[in-house]
């Protein structure tokens, strides 16, 4: 099984099986990784779009492609569903 590990502590390192994960081009998509890794349990996806665009009406946080695309993402390195509501990682 692969091994996903991460180091909150500065800049977010990623890395799979001791290799560095360069993947998370967006900083909201490492803002969700971590806040999912530190808050280890699930969250429904209206609740993490308001922590991430707490500006945006829900209508319009509900058409961001982050949120979404991030479970999928992770669903390649973790044993996370890709199509979950809530979301969490599973260690």
């Amino acid at each position: 099984m692969a091994r996903l590990s991460l180091a909150l502590l500065g800049p977010l390192q990623v890395r799979l099986d001791d290799q560095p994960l360069s993947s998370l081009a967006y900083a909201k998509v490492r803002a969700l990784l971590a806040y999912l890794a530190v808050e280890a349990r699930p969250h429904g996806r209206d609740a993490l779009a308001e922590l991430l665009w707490p500006e945006q009406p829900p209508a319009a946080r509900a058409c961001r492609s982050t949120a979404p695309a991030t479970p999928r993402c992770a669903a390649r390195h973790t044993r996370l569903p890709a199509q979950v509501s809530p979301a969490a990682l599973v260690p």
